[in-house]
Formats: C-alpha cells, sequence, structure tokens
C-alpha cells in the first residue's frame, strides 16, 4: 500500500481542481488529510480511496439529486423574516399544504405541530428539517425556508438559533423514498459551504439550484 505524503499541489493536481476548492475541502473534512507544521499534507492510498469511494456513490448522489428535483418546486423557497418558530413553521405550512395537494391546511398544521412536541426538528448547525407522513397525500413535497434572522426558540438539538427550514411532508405509503430524502437533506445541509450559499443569497432560484446540486 502506498503511504506517499502528498502536498496541497500535488493533491490539487491530481484531483484536476483548484487549491482553494481543495483547503475548503480539507477544512469542511470533507476529504482524508492533516496539518503538519502548517501545511497540508495527504496520504496517496487515502486519496485514491477517497476518490474510489466517491466515484462508486456517484449513482447514488445522482439519484439523491432526482429526488430532490422531484420533490421540491422553485416556486417552494421562500426568504422570511420569521420572528419564531411558530412564525417560520406557519409560513411553511402555507406553502406546503397546496404543494401537497392538502385540501385541509390544518391537517398539515396539525401533524407538524404534533411531530415537534415529540421532539424538536432543529437538527443543528442552524437548520431544521420539519417533517410527516400523511395518508392523504399523494405525492411527497418540500418547501424551503431561510430565515434573515436568528430564530432562537427553536430548541434545536445543540441549542443554537435557527437560520434553515426544510419541511417535508410525504404519504404513508412512501416510507423508502422519505427516509432516503430526509438522509440526503441531512447530508447536503451539514456541509458547510451548502448552508453559507443558502444564507448568502436573497435568489430562491438560486436556494433551489443549490438544494439540487446545479448552482453552476
Amino acid at each position: 500500500m502506498n503511504n506517499e505524503i502528498m502536498t496541497l499541489s500535488e493533491v490539487s493536481k491530481y484531483l484536476r481542481i483548484s487549491q482553494k476548492t481543495l483547503i475548503q475541502w480539507a477544512l469542511d473534512k470533507t476529504i482524508p488529510c492533516c496539518k503538519l507544521d502548517d501545511e497540508w499534507r495527504f496520504k496517496r492510498n487515502e486519496i485514491e480511496q477517497w476518490v474510489e469511494k466517491r466515484f462508486s456513490n456517484r449513482t447514488e448522489t445522482t439519484n439523491s439529486i432526482v429526488l430532490l428535483k422531484k420533490v421540491l418546486d422553485p416556486g417552494h423557497v421562500k426568504i422570511m423574516n420569521a420572528q419564531n418558530k411558530n412564525e417560520a413553521l406557519q409560513a411553511l405550512i402555507d406553502i406546503l399544504h397546496i404543494a401537497a395537494g392538502l385540501k385541509k391546511r390544518s391537517e398539515l398544521e396539525e401533524a407538524i405541530y404534533h411531530r415537534e412536541k415529540l421532539m424538536s426538528t432543529g437538527i443543528g448547525l442552524g437548520v431544521a428539517v420539519p417533517h410527516v407522513r400523511l395518508a392523504s397525500i399523494k405525492t411527497m413535497r418540500m418547501a424551503v425556508g431561510i430565515n434573515k434572522i436568528d430564530i432562537t426558540d427553536y430548541e434545536s438539538l445543540d441549542n443554537q438559533p435557527v437560520r434553515i427550514i426544510v419541511m417535508v411532508a410525504a404519504g404513508k405509503g412512501q416510507h423508502q423514498e422519505y427516509i432516503r430524502l430526509l438522509a440526503s437533506l441531512s447530508s447536503i445541509l451539514k456541509q458547510t459551504r451548502i448552508r453559507e450559499k443558502l444564507l448568502e443569497t436573497d435568489d430562491t432560484n438560486f436556494i433551489y439550484k443549490v438544494l439540487t446540486g446545479n448552482e453552476n
């Protein structure tokens, strides 16, 4: 096994990406590396394994993007100035009950608040993912709210304010897609740069493109 140590420049050339991007990956712990004397260093065998894993996950990633595009419409993304958790949830319920084809808004509202009573859907890092399954929903749908100010009463798992809220509503018979969507959202929103992009813009179409992997 090749344990050769590679420099930032060497890995940049090997992967054919900019050093700036590579540094961001290193800071996000996206790629295996460490710092020696304030310089980033990489093991060749770990980089090769990382690349192989990334390529093997391409189908899964593609499927996740297809699913996100399927359940999210650019028109269901909202820039908000909610003062608290209740105001933010109400704004997204307004969007999602129509997107999900529900005749009664109250049905979604009751389910969302019941879920919050069981446990806060603030997953940490400034992100919340309120989610429910209802028998009356035929097609899974999603609404996204980016709040311009901190929501301090969300009671997130890490006790941090929330700024990014993704609300999901699925049918009772959509368990596998539902779980896969929640896992995909968690993976995407744990990435520092993704969250930064979402919070830096007021362009709802750009937010849609970031979440569906198509901002470029």
